[in-house]
């Protein structure tokens, strides 16, 4: 809730003000009628708790878009390097087949 909404909630709940006073404030919001000032009352509550969601979708919204494009960040280039490593251990065990196969044929032709 914003910071109006909030000494506003607290005028109403706090103590030590007469019905008379209560009375006269929503009467008076109202323009004359209790009913006028609660509905009053009422639609600024409603609109100040749709403001509030939407802030809160939002900001979840942008939350979640920021994890997801920090795990995105870690786990390719994370797999992209894990594959070049098994590539290059692949590609240097060829290596080390091929010059093994090439000293034993050549030992056993001798």
């Amino acid at each position: 809730m914003s910071n109006t909404a909030n000494q506003i909630s607290n005028l109403m709940q706090s103590n030590g003000k007469t019905a008379a006073e209560m009375t006269h404030a929503v009467k008076e919001l109202g323009n004359g009628s209790m009913q006028a000032g609660f509905q009053r009352i009422g639609a600024y509550f409603d609109q100040e708790i749709a403001i509030s969601s939407a802030k809160a979708l939002s900001k979840g919204r942008i939350e979640g878009t920021l994890i997801g494009i920090g795990i995105t960040a870690i786990v390719i280039p994370t797999t992209l390097y894990v594959k070049r490593k098994i590539s290059e251990r692949k590609e240097h065990e060829s290596e080390g087949k091929k010059i093994l196969k090439t000293f034993s044929t050549s030992f056993e032709s001798e």
